[in-house]
């Protein structure tokens, strides 16, 4: 099994550079992609204004049964707070999620 170690560290630098693109490399790269990477991954989003994106990651980490924490729900919610992202054409899964979103807030 690889070391996700150096691929966390890879996200941790792409994040403050805002390089979303290679921050998704890297995750679509990492051989197992943990709760940490997951939400690595979310919070980038949301501080780059990819809220929706923020949300479809969220909806990803669900289908793949990785048990989500606290961090994790914040980010939702921090995607949520956005008004764009609620109201752009969605996926029955992700317009699900957004009611969650809507029903927490």
């Amino acid at each position: 099994m690889v070391p996700l170690f150096p691929y966390a560290i890879l996200l941790l630098i792409c994040i403050p550079l805002l390089e979303i693109k290679d921050a998704e490399l890297v995750f679509s790269e990492m051989p197992d992609r943990d709760l940490i990477s997951f939400n690595t991954l979310m919070s980038s989003y949301i501080q780059s204004g990819h809220d929706a994106d923020a949300l479809d990651l969220f909806a990803q980490l669900l289908r793949v049964n990785k048990e989500a924490n606290y961090v994790t729900f914040a980010n939702a919610l921090g995607a949520c707070s956005n008004p764009e992202a609620l109201f752009m054409p969605l996926s029955p899964t992700m317009a699900s999620l957004v009611t969650c979103c809507l029903v927490m807030l």
